[in-house]
């Protein structure tokens, strides 16, 4: 699996406060199986060459655990301006981290989405499931259908998230909303806590492996190559399900 969004460097905004626990995170995302990860900083100008180095540092522990590491930044919707230098998932990619930090979905969020694609940058909103109820679902369709891509969290799917978060997330898979599912960790335990090999499971047991592996590895890997992601279709609905378990028991059409 591939972690697009973990807040894994250490003392930079509010990642681990430790080395000792940025250790521990890189030893139990090993353990689920992820393979290669997004060590993210939330972004602040200073904080430029502290990110390179941060991540440097962990370097040898995640080649011991197998993990491979890129760096970004996850900016806040109001600090993203034309012509600024962004940061993006690698430096293959033009795909950037971005958070709406807000309860309301901006007028804005389209004319920035253009004009971040007229600079050759694609924009994924990360955990809009945290953010937003289901009466915005058709504001954030119509950004998806723009070129958006949505992040939500692992945790999101998990039963320690809040039930309005859950609902959403949830809606949003049903809805072919979601485009990659990411850890968002900043310990290594609690809710914060890279969490991918149980949303993986989840998301198999509820949906399909099929499914698992386009939200958990196809699409973080085409995002990290700067490829747009593959499309999850949305669920069936219950009348389709019941019709196409009805369908199992008609005789087939002889040719």
């Amino acid at each position: 699996m591939i972690d697009l969004h973990c807040h894994l460097p250490v003392h930079l905004s509010d990642g681990p406060k430790d080395f000792g626990t940025a250790v521990r995170m890189l030893e139990q995302m090993a353990a689920s199986g992820v393979r290669h990860v997004v060590a993210v900083s939330h972004f602040d100008p200073k904080l430029e060459d502290r990110l390179d180095s941060a991540v440097a540092a962990l370097q040898p522990e995640a080649e011991r655990c197998g993990i491979t590491l890129d760096a970004a930044f996850e900016y806040d919707f109001s600090q993203i301006s034309t012509g600024l230098k962004l940061r993006t998932l690698s430096p293959q990619s033009r795909y950037l981290l971005v958070d709406f930090c807000c309860y309301q979905l901006p007028f804005s969020a389209r004319d920035m989405l253009e004009s971040l694609e007229r600079e050759g940058y694609h924009v994924i909103f990360v955990h809009p499931e945290r953010l937003f109820s289901p009466s915005k679902l058709p504001d954030l369709e119509k950004l998806h259908q723009l070129g958006a891509c949505f992040q939500i969290n692992a945790i999101s799917l998990l039963p320690e998230a809040s039930a309005p978060v859950r609902r959403m997330a949830r809606a949003m898979l049903r809805r072919g909303l979601v485009d990659v599912v990411a850890s968002d960790a900043h310990r290594d335990t609690g809710r914060r806590r890279p969490c991918m090999g149980e949303a993986f499971a989840w998301l198999a047991r509820k949906y399909t492996q099929k499914k698992a592996d386009l939200l958990c590895q196809v699409n973080p890997q085409r995002l990290l190559e700067n490829k747009p992601p593959l499309p999850i279709l949305p669920a069936p609905l219950p009348w389709e399900r019941a019709l196409q378990w009805f369908c199992r028991f008609l005789p087939s059409r002889e040719r």
